[in-house]
């Protein structure tokens, strides 16, 4: 019997949603997204409304189906702290309790009574000619693994994966980027973050989330240009980032030959009263943040080589709203070096999607679900001696997981 396996990645503005088939073949059946419903909890912040999410799932998909499925779902991104430690080689046991040890001592902010650990064995490495056992450690905080497990009681099946998309992201990376004394970069640009993960041997060792991302540039381009969100919106959509001939360092020369360039746009047209952007213009709106992820980019290489001892970064993989961006792979790569490529996560695995399925040409083009296929995809689907992945599940819920799979045995 096939089962069906959700990757369910919950945005801060969008929520996207992979529906898989394991059994004989894993293929993709569905996959949707829809604007992510918030409200406001006791204490004043802002948080998922359940009814409203499953709501929005079952206009795309029975609900029934989720009591028939495994579902991932992704931890948000303000809500994780990230650690590679070096330890002396023990056993795996001794190994985590040492390694998540250490790292309370070490993340910053300082952990406290609210945060819970998980760690992941990443291997052996040489350090200064001495063995030493490599360890991921991911600290989050309690109720945002109560908040998950609360938008799915109303259809009461609880996930069996939580954990943060980045962690698992480099199992949809395609094989051959994982080479010998080689890294590799993924990039998520989503609306309200950066995400900047290396990976190396198809494990995450480092990440960096910074407050920064679409939204704050549709804000800062519809203040300059006098277009509201939705209108700037459209023009990045259109026009991405205008591959013109470009100097940035003769900002007069190029204020000038703007208004040049609209004073003959007005001769041209002086009846039109539609509002036409300037690509000179646009292009250098787009500057200052070109720049800031490249700094954003650099820095972070700068840190992991250091501590990697010279591993090289030669591939950089793109995700998220920002593989839309026309020509923002290109500039990127010419600023930070490197190939920068866009993730396909359903490259290999057929596709069983109707003609009109709504999201089609994304799913099949844009690496905007690779977050929502790596969680589909990283579901666990057999109780493995060993862990092979970080998931926040809470103990109990593991125990009634693995309860149920020996009674169905």
């Amino acid at each position: 019997m096939a089962n069906l396996l959700f990757g369910v990645d919950i945005g801060s503005k969008y929520t996207k949603v992979v529906v898989l088939e394991h059994g004989v073949k894993t293929r993709l059946v569905n996959g949707f997204l829809f604007p992510t419903q918030f409200k406001v909890g006791k204490d004043g912040d802002k948080q998922v409304d359940p009814e409203l999410f499953i709501k929005a799932i079952g206009s795309f998909i029975p609900t029934e189906s989720l009591r028939h499925a495994k579902i991932a779902v992704n931890l948000p991104p303000m809500s994780i702290t990230a650690l590679s430690v070096y330890l002396p080689l023990m056993s795996r046991k001794e190994l985590s309790f040492t390694a998540i040890n250490e790292a309370k001592q070490k993340m910053i902010p300082v952990s406290g009574p609210n945060h819970i650990f998980d760690c992941l064995f990443l291997g052996e490495t040489m350090i200064n000619k001495i063995p030493r056992a490599e360890v991921l450690v991911i600290r989050t905080e309690k109720f945002y693994v109560q908040r998950i497990l609360d938008i799915f009681k109303s259809v009461e099946e609880f996930p069996v994966l939580i954990s943060p998309a980045s962690t698992i992201l480099p199992n949809i990376v395609p094989k051959e980027a994982w080479k010998k004394d080689r890294a590799v970069v993924i990039v998520d640009i989503g609306a309200s973050y950066l995400k900047i993960s290396i990976c190396s041997d198809a494990h995450m060792v480092f990440m960096r989330n910074i407050v920064f991302g679409l939204d704050d540039i549709i804000q800062d381009f519809s203040r300059q240009l006098s277009i509201n969100a939705a209108g700037v919106e459209g023009i990045i959509k259109n026009h991405g980032i205008p591959d013109i001939p470009f100097e940035p360092k003769d900002k007069v020369a190029i204020a000038e030959e703007i208004m040049r360039q609209k004073y003959e746009a007005s001769l041209a047209s002086p009846t039109s009263s539609e509002a036409q952007v300037n690509l000179l213009e646009l292009r250098l709106l787009w500057q200052p943040h070109i720049e800031r992820i490249a700094q954003e980019l650099r820095r972070s290489f700068v840190f992991y080589n250091e501590r990697s001892e010279g591993r090289k970064i030669e591939q950089v993989f793109f995700t998220g709203g920002g593989s839309y961006i026309k020509n923002l792979r290109k500039i990127l790569s010419s600023h930070v070096g490197g190939e920068c490529l866009e993730v396909n996560p359903f490259a290999q695995i057929p596709h069983e999607l109707s003609i009109d399925h709504k999201f089609k040409e994304e799913i099949a083009s844009s690496a905007i679900f690779a977050s929502a296929a790596s969680l589909a995809f990283g579901i666990p689907l057999k109780k493995a001696a060993k862990q092979v992945q970080i998931n926040f599940l809470p103990v109990e819920l593991k125990q009634k997981e693995a309860l149920a799979a020996k009674r169905m045995i």
